[in-house]
């Protein structure tokens, strides 16, 4: 045996040790980091329950249409003051949810020309009146939609 093979030896030795401590510490942020975004999910769908909640239990019918005619959000008065089927609300299609409510205004020209004009101007505010065949007047109000990477408006229908 060569003399040099002892500290070949713990040379090997000590290096097998650093590489199963480096595993073993990169296994324990990983495991933290999992740990980390689980507690994070938790926290970001507590708060859409939330948020969700209070858009529901709000006076007006909301609806929130980003720059590219999706609807990110509403609320289920909304829903009620224009009588939209379940199937076009989860569709998120702001055209298909358009098409149906004009069929109910006295005035659906004028209505679809101003939803137009807040798409091609989300920075515009906007409060109108609409009349419905049925007899009902609605106030809208429209607010641009100011999120960071998000841009469209939030419309409010109230009786």
């Amino acid at each position: 045996m060569s003399p040099h093979y002892g500290s070949r030896r713990r040379l090997m030795m000590k290096m097998v040790s650093t590489d199963l401590t480096g595993l073993l510490l990169l296994t324990l942020v990983a495991c933290a980091g999992v740990a980390w975004m689980a507690f994070q999910k938790r926290k970001v769908q507590a708060l859409a329950g939330v948020l969700r909640a209070a858009l529901d239990s709000a006076g007006a019918g909301i609806l929130v249409v980003d720059g590219r005619g999706r609807i990110v959000a509403s609320n289920r008065r909304f829903a009620g003051i224009w009588n939209i089927p379940e199937s076009i609300v989860s569709s998120r299609n702001d055209a298909q949810a358009l098409a149906w409510a004009r069929g109910q205004l006295k005035s659906p020209e004028s209505f679809l020309k101003k939803v137009e004009e807040l798409y091609g101007n989300p920075e515009e505010h906007s409060d109108d009146t609409l009349d419905f065949k049925d007899g009902r007047v609605i106030r809208r109000h429209s607010e641009p939609l100011r999120v960071s990477g998000l841009s469209g408006n939030v419309r409010c229908a109230r009786k």
